[in-house]
This record gives structure tokens, sequence and C-alpha cells, in this order.
């Protein structure tokens, strides 16, 4: 599809150059009395970005599907508490500020996850009185889930880089075939 949009812009309109990024497409249009950029969003037909306009003026936010949220899960939290212990919501907002206010948790995701990790004898729980404010539930990692946030380390760092030469090897072919310099 994206091929196609692309032998369109070059048999229906003139244009100077296509820079192919990470996440979109610059074309700079050069006919007369018309210089412009144009720049597009690289998108799935499933739709992946969709325009957020409160937080990029205009731009787009990725919409990251439901199962990897869930596989990301464990290592977030196990991470996050590494640092240092933590109760829910804060654990919320540490993953909604590490990513850029681009993965937005909820308590009904995240408690479930918390309670696994506890089952598995990943992390405890203990109540706390912070800033002699309510009492809380806060969450600290024990040592089995030291060993297993080195074993999820491991195992994304390997997803990482067989994605990453996957897809390294996937734009050196799109780049090919267009032959756009």
């Amino acid at each position: 599809m994206f091929s196609l949009f692309l032998c369109a812009c070059r048999f229906m309109l003139s244009y100077h150059k296509i820079q192919i990024f990470e996440n979109f497409v610059l074309i700079n249009f050069s006919r007369p009395k018309i210089k412009k950029n144009l720049a597009l969003p690289i998108c799935s037909r499933y739709n992946a970005l969709k325009p957020n306009r409160s937080r990029y003026n205009g731009g787009y936010l990725m919409n990251v599907s439901k199962d990897l949220i869930a596989a990301s899960a464990t290592p977030f939290i196990l991470s996050i508490l590494k640092e240092n212990d933590n109760y829910g919501y804060a654990i919320i907002k540490k993953v909604k500020e590490l990513s850029h206010d681009e993965l937005v948790w909820s308590e009904g995701m995240l408690y479930p996850v918390l309670h696994r990790l506890e089952e598995k004898n990943f992390i405890e729980s203990y109540w706390n009185t912070s800033d002699g404010s309510r009492k809380r539930k806060y969450y600290r990692i024990k040592e089995a889930g030291l060993v297993e946030l080195e074993v999820q380390i491991k195992q994304w760092q390997l997803i990482h880089t067989a994605l990453s030469k996957t897809w390294h090897q996937i734009i050196n072919i799109r780049r090919n075939r267009l032959c756009l310099t």
C-alpha cells in the first residue's frame, strides 16, 4: 500500500525528493510557483497511528496493542520496583512518564499483574502511610524478582535485536525497490 502511494505520487505529481524516515515520509514538491514539503506518517492499514491534538498539536501518537502492553507489563513493573518501593498509582504514573504519555495503564490492568507477581514470589506488598496521608499498599521487589527481571531483560533484548535487524532489511529492500534519491 505504501509503495502504491509513492507510485501515485511519482506519476501524478512532480516531486523533487522523497526521504523515508522511521515514522514518516517527507516529500519535497517542486512545481512552478509551488515549493512545499509534505510529511506523511507511515501507518498500517489498521490505522496504528491516530491523531492526538492535545499533546502534539496536530501530531500522532502510537496506539499500542493490548497484547504488547500485557507482554511488557512484568518487566516494566519489576524495573520500576527495582528503583524503589512503590504503590499502584505511582507505578501507573511512572509508566506514563517513562513512555512520554504514550502508554497509559489502568488500575484494572495493573493490579491483576501485581497480584500474579506476588503469587510467583517476585514481589511482596506491605501497608505504609506516606506523608501523613492515608494508608497505601506498597510493593517491593524480592530476590526472585531480580532474577526474573534479568531473564526478562535478556529476552526483550533478543526480541529487540531480531526485530531491528528485520526492519532494517525491510527498509533497505524498500529503498532499493523505489530507487529514490
